[in-house]
């Protein structure tokens, strides 16, 4: 709890207070808990590499690189700054910082809004002054008593402190193709300082990353090095101006969508929103995921931070993906510095939300839950390859694993439509049982088999309620190659 354990110093205060044993003992336990996640997130990445490697022979790339790494925009070669596959053309302004166009091959959609000052897919630099600060705390407490203000605000912030915003421009250009794909990487941009006396933009390289492969969406990968840390509130976030001039909104959330318009509760939070996976924009007619892959927190229309109006509408047509902000003052580290790296998904699409492809964020976890059936299937021989749960468009996987009192694995997942219907689960077998389950993973209904259209799948059916959330027990068959009856 940082209001009971230092004292906040500011300007040049700060430094020399990081050399003292209280504000060491905070970083120490940042990093602590910085450190444990990272040792999750290398054991995850081991998995997913050995799952790949077994069932995809590696192949090295075929890259065609720019002579000398990084080219300007006026080099010889020509395209530089585009990149496209069969569904998306993708072209990149190393000045602005960002895309210029992004196009939808398929239904011929300009993505990029015009007349906004903000570059799109681009990095934006935020510090605040003492005066936004009490704006909302004005906004959004009723008593401001001292707990109030040390977790809201900042105790003895300067007072004439400034808002400063910065955008990362003057990108060098790097192009790589291989067979199948290709890359655009923005690199080098930087912030320039503004503001005058302690108000300095801290310094920080910025580095943007475009990817195309054969899918029907773009992949881009946000890189901060050399992050300096500073004591003022700050906030980074990448922002989607769209061509979209009526929007509306569906955030995905754990077991339900919400409308930001319609959902909110009175006098809730109406700018700032955490995710489970996808933002869904559309006018009916044209629609686009933005998947957040590292980093949950979004807002629509405004940053948000520092913001509370209890009275706003959320919209306009520019979504913001928030890469990382200081602005809560207890269980948050309070400055950041060091290397950082974040993802986001762009997947144009039509029409309204319902129909859009919500698996395509679920690129990974369809090998690593594959495997984990396979796992707790071992002996029943199942194909090296080939997807082991067959979900209908429109249920998400949570997750798939062995059953931990028996043999067997769990399977769960929800219903992202919010329609209540029949949903029929194929499962590649041999099968012998599958069991509808409460969420303590119990059996309760034995479900009936039936042969599926799909060939070595059996197919169980489900009656669900909206947004349900459904586990499953499924217990493999074992085959007289396995020395059983």
């Amino acid at each position: 709890d940082v209001k009971s354990t230092i004292r906040r110093a500011y300007g040049e205060e700060f430094e020399q207070a990081r050399q003292t044993e209280p504000y060491r003992r905070l970083e120490e336990l940042w990093q602590a808990k910085a450190a444990y996640v990272e040792r999750a997130e290398e054991a995850c990445v081991k998995a997913e590499e050995l799952i790949t490697a077994a069932r995809h022979p590696a192949v090295a790339p075929r890259e065609t690189a720019s002579p000398g790494g990084y080219v300007s925009e006026n080099h010889a070669w020509e395209n530089i700054n585009v990149i496209e596959n069969d569904f998306l053309r993708v072209e990149v302004d190393g000045g602005q910082g960002g895309i210029v166009s992004l196009v939808d091959k398929t239904t011929g959609r300009e993505w990029v809004g015009k007349g906004s000052k903000e570059p799109f897919a681009g990095y934006r630099y935020d510090l605040y002054s003492a005066r936004d600060i009490a704006e909302f705390m004005r906004s959004y407490g009723l008593f401001l008593q001292d707990w109030f203000v040390q977790d809201f605000g900042k105790a003895g912030y300067p007072e004439d402190s400034e808002h400063v915003t910065a955008f990362a421009r003057d990108f060098g250009i790097d192009k790589v193709t291989w067979e199948g794909g290709a890359s655009l990487t923005l690199a080098g941009g930087r912030l320039s300082p503004g503001g005058s006396g302690y108000i300095k933009v801290p310094g920080q390289q910025i580095d943007i990353i475009f990817r195309l492969s054969g899918a029907p969406w773009l992949d881009i990968e946000y890189r901060v090095s050399n992050k300096v840390a500073t004591p003022l509130a700050e906030s980074a976030v990448v922002s989607f101006p769209l061509n979209l001039p009526k929007a509306t909104y569906r955030l995905g959330q754990t077991g339900s969508v919400i409308d930001p318009v319609r959902d909110v509760a009175a006098g809730a939070n109406r700018s700032l929103w955490c995710v489970d996976n996808w933002v869904y924009t559309s006018d009916d007619r044209y629609g686009l995921g933005i998947i957040p892959v590292d980093m949950p927190l979004v807002s629509l229309g405004s940053v948000g931070i520092f913001e509370f109006d209890p009275e706003r509408v959320p919209g306009g047509s520019t979504v913001y993906s928030h890469l990382f902000n200081t602005q809560w003052g207890t269980n948050f580290p309070q400055w950041l510095e060091g290397d950082f790296t974040f993802r986001v998904r762009f997947v144009p699409e039509r029409g309204e939300w319902r129909g859009w492809r919500v698996g395509a964020v679920q690129h990974a976890l369809w090998d690593v839950a594959n495997d984990t059936t396979r796992q707790a299937a071992k002996s029943t021989r199942l194909p090296e390859r080939g997807q082991v749960i067959v979900l209908p468009s429109g249920w998400v996987l949570l997750a798939v694993r062995p059953r931990h009192d028996g043999e067997g694995a769990i399977v769960r997942f929800w219903d992202q439509l919010g329609l209540a219907r029949t949903l029929p689960v194929s499962i590649l077998g041999p099968v012998s049982e599958v069991w509808k389950c409460d969420l303590m993973e119990r059996p309760r209904e034995q479900l009936q088999l039936v042969e599926s259209a799909l060939p070595g799948y059996v197919t169980v059916e489900l009656n669900l309620e909206p947004h349900a959330v459904e586990t499953l027990w499924v217990s493999f068959a074992r085959t007289r190659e396995d020395g059983e009856g």
